[in-house]
């Protein structure tokens, strides 16, 4: 994970790991209470032993404090041949498990919205991933959630496909980009 530059308003950041879950969690979980009902399909809480199990199968991701409150933060899944699981519910990916990433759970608390931490935290995926030979970079977003899939496409991770989530129904975009890796 590549150390992301220091922040301005004194939003310091680092590569999320297991001793952050409990903050993680409490992020989450205020993301999600303050969303309208009808937005609550956007995001969904992850629970504890996912967030263990995303970390102790080769798992990352980036957090952004203010302070010593976690702010923002996103995971990054690195799917590998004994944890396939890319989190992606309705697109076919033909790379290798070995070069992907997919980013989820990204969240940023309500009361930090505008100043870009959400930017931040896909610029350090897409800069951070290829170092580790993820080059084929993936996410998915709700269809009625403008702003995270404008999020994305601005960040140059294009909406490539739709999808449904068989789940629940929700209508999805699936966006990939590719990122030249270590040669």
């Amino acid at each position: 994970m590549a150390t992301l530059a220091p922040l301005t308003h004194h939003f310091t950041a680092h590569a999320l790991g297991v001793s952050d879950i409990p903050q993680f969690d409490s992020l989450q979980h205020k993301v999600h209470d303050a969303l309208a009902p009808a937005d609550k399909t956007f995001y969904f809480t992850k629970p504890l032993s996912f967030l263990q199990r995303h970390f102790a199968t080769g798992g990352a991701g980036s957090a952004i404090f203010l302070g010593d409150q976690l702010v923002a933060q996103a995971l990054f899944v690195h799917p590998t041949l004994d944890n396939p699981t890319t989190g992606m519910t309705d697109i076919v990916i033909d790379a290798p498990l070995s070069q992907i990433s997919v980013l989820q759970g990204l969240a940023v608390d309500p009361d930090m919205r505008g100043y870009k931490l959400g930017d931040m935290l896909i610029k350090d995926w897409l800069s951070s991933s290829p170092l580790l030979g993820r080059t084929h970079l993936y996410a998915e977003t709700a269809q009625d959630n403008p702003y995270s899939w404008k999020l994305f496409e601005n960040n140059g991770v294009p909406i490539v496909s739709e999808g449904v989530d068989p789940s629940d129904g929700l209508k999805l975009y699936n966006h990939h980009t590719i990122k030249a890796g270590l040669s």
